[in-house]
């Protein structure tokens, strides 16, 4: 098996998870997903086990794989992880970022629709300003486990105006202002989560 036909099948069963095309209780069928997507059936089963060990799928014998659902003990895990990540992350921008870096990054912001995609775009792209692949793949990891179960964490608020803010308090180079940005970001005025 090629390492470009397993991340072939790795992208296209994350494109499907995040395109909500699999219920909770739909059987996820290596063999119709080798077929559909043009290869055989080891690359597919070698994906859905990494995605098993990353907590997105799980399997159970003698019925198949299926998505993995997220207690909201987990899910506020995964939240409070995210912060401590993201931390890091707006700590080292604001180290590290140009001005012009960061006024390219609010221009962006400012250019954006307030939906799901764009709160992905932004938060990864924060990640790709640290200049280190294995923080953009962390970052992209635990959004994969979140993405199944966008109703935990549907916005009802201007993700917009929250960006514009995290990136206002960046150029400001004014740590205190970002983190407490982030942490609205991540918890929403209208959500009682606390902190784990």
């Amino acid at each position: 098996m090629s390492q470009l036909k397993l991340n072939y099948a790795l992208e296209r069963i994350h494109a499907d998870i995040a395109a909500e095309r699999f219920s909770f209780d739909e059987i996820i069928n290596e063999k119709t997903l080798a077929a559909e997507y043009g290869v055989s059936k080891t690359p597919v089963r070698e994906a859905l086990n990494i995605l098993c060990h990353q907590g997105i799928l799980v399997k159970y014998s003698g019925k198949g794989y299926f998505l993995k659902e997220l207690s909201f003990s987990e899910f506020c895990m995964l939240r409070e992880l995210r912060f401590m990540l993201e931390s890091g992350i707006i700590k080292k921008l604001i180290e590290k970022s140009s001005d012009e870096e960061l006024q390219q990054l609010l221009d962006t912001v400012d250019a954006n629709l307030n939906g799901y995609p764009e709160n992905l775009a932004f938060h990864f792209r924060l990640a790709e300003m640290t200049k280190n692949v294995l923080v953009e793949q962390e970052i992209k990891n635990i959004f994969n486990r979140f993405i199944r179960q966008r109703t935990l964490e549907d916005q009802h608020f201007d993700i917009t105006e929250s960006h514009r803010s995290i990136v206002k308090a960046l150029l400001a180079r004014d740590e205190k202002l970002a983190l407490k940005c982030l942490k609205d970001d991540l918890i929403p005025p209208h959500d009682e989560m606390i902190w784990t």
